[in-house]
């Protein structure tokens, strides 16, 4: 088989490598020499050679030198494909994508199976490269331009499309739209000599999963921002990272003002409730959940009871990440405070007594504090320990107080104790 630089491939575009190994100077030296030789032949034989056959070996001697220039220059090849070659080939059509080389000025020198079908159905009748495909698409010209400047800056690039159903550009189809990618990539084959592959791809299918997941994630949304409770999770730094529509509604913010991610909790709890919400233990890579009651503050500066969900999760420093918490108005009976009428009161009270009250579970760890409490010292936190908060001189007696209390006895126990950092105070 000759292959002239390119095999025809059932009357559609050309396939192969127009990438030779061309050395025109030698091609050139060999056609001078072989002249020189046919025409010292002839000179010599014009006396002992009949004309007619004299002149049959010269065109077939011309013949041959156009031959065996044509080899040299790499422009014919006798003899079978090499191995390596059909090799390559049958891995570039393996790839699952539209590929196509092209040289430093940009001419298509190579294209596998797949890339010359597309080429085939925009019409081409040779081997041409992307830009030629699409040279007549002003909106998909100015991607592939982007393409060509990132190719001759030897430059990775990708650029990603839609065609519109029953389009004519290359690779449309007429029952749905189509997403395109097209990337370019520098090659090199070892020489000074650069190249860039052109990869052109049909992503629909990646594009219809992840239209589809952000349907789903939308529906999400939708159901948490119109849910019967309310919802917020703030940033470590106070920013509130998102508010449910239920949340801002009761505390009369518009949803345009909560989607910009410009309010922070300090503006929709007082300072006293966001201490007390705040005053959490941290526990290195772990995920604490409390129920809290407290005072929110509306958008009018008035105060609204609500019981509080309140997750935090630590990293493995203990540091605190975004938190989430779920809201319910604790003056809505069983349906929307979780409680009755006598609890949240009870709750309310104890929250904002004059005096600070704890809950201790029996090895002493702070299990819920109201605000007095919490305000005795900044290291008072739900979690802790109280006898690790106390001077040392006094850890006896809070311990003999805590232990005698969880037995149950019915006398009050006094104990007067130091917490660090602070005068004494009676516990």
């Amino acid at each position: 088989m000759v292959d002239i630089g390119a095999e025809e491939t059932g009357g559609g575009p050309l396939r192969g490598s127009g990438v030779r190994s061309a050395r025109p100077w030698l091609a050139a030296a060999l056609g001078i020499l072989a002249l020189t030789a046919a025409l010292v032949l002839a000179w010599t034989l014009r006396n002992a050679v009949p004309p007619a056959l004299l002149i049959a070996g010269t065109v077939l001697a011309a013949i041959g030198l156009l031959a065996l220039l044509a080899a040299a220059a790499g422009l014919i090849r006798f003899g079978r494909p090499p191995p390596q070659r059909a090799f390559f080939d049958g891995l570039a059509d393996a790839l699952g994508e539209n590929c196509v080389v092209t040289d430093y000025r940009g001419r298509a020198v190579y294209a596998n199976g797949p890339f010359l079908k597309l080429a085939s159905s925009a019409g081409a009748s040779r081997l041409v490269g992307i830009e030629n495909i699409y040279a007549g698409y002003p909106d998909i010209a100015a991607r592939i331009y982007r393409l060509s400047q990132a190719a001759a800056d030897k430059r990775i690039a990708a650029e990603e499309f839609r065609l519109a159903p029953g389009s004519a550009a290359a690779g449309a189809r007429a029952d749905r739209p189509v997403w395109l990618r097209i990337a370019v990539s520098p090659l090199q084959d070892g020489s000074s000599r650069s190249y860039t592959l052109w990869r052109h791809q049909d992503i629909s299918e990646d594009r219809a999963r992840q239209e589809q997941a952000f349907t789903h994630l939308q529906f999400i949304i939708n159901y948490l921002d119109h849910a019967p409770a309310g919802f917020f999770s703030a940033e470590p730094s106070g920013r509130l990272a998102y508010i449910n529509a239920t949340l801002a509604g009761w505390l009369g913010y518009g949803l345009d003002q909560t989607a910009e991610g410009e309010l922070t909790i300090g503006q929709i709890m007082p300072p006293k409730s966001l201490r007390v919400l705040q005053a959490m233990a941290p526990e290195a890579g772990a995920a604490r959940t409390e129920t809290i009651d407290v005072d929110l503050l509306t958008k009018a500066g008035k105060l609204l009871p609500a019981r509080i969900i309140h997750r935090v999760d630590f990293d493995q420093d203990g540091r605190p990440q975004p938190t989430r918490s779920l809201v319910m108005p604790a003056d809505g009976g069983k349906g929307a405070g979780g409680g009755s009428d006598a609890e949240v009161r009870l709750a309310r009270f104890l929250g904002s007594a004059p005096i600070g009250i704890a809950e201790l579970d029996p090895d002493g760890v702070i299990l819920n504090a109201n605000q007095a409490f919490l305000e005795i010292s900044p290291q008072i936190q739900r979690g802790a320990l109280l006898g690790a908060l106390v001077a040392a001189a006094s850890r006896q007696a809070i311990a003999e107080a805590i232990k005698a209390a969880s037995t149950g006895e019915a006398t009050v126990h006094f104990a007067e104790v130091a917490i660090e950092g602070e005068v004494p105070r009676t516990l």
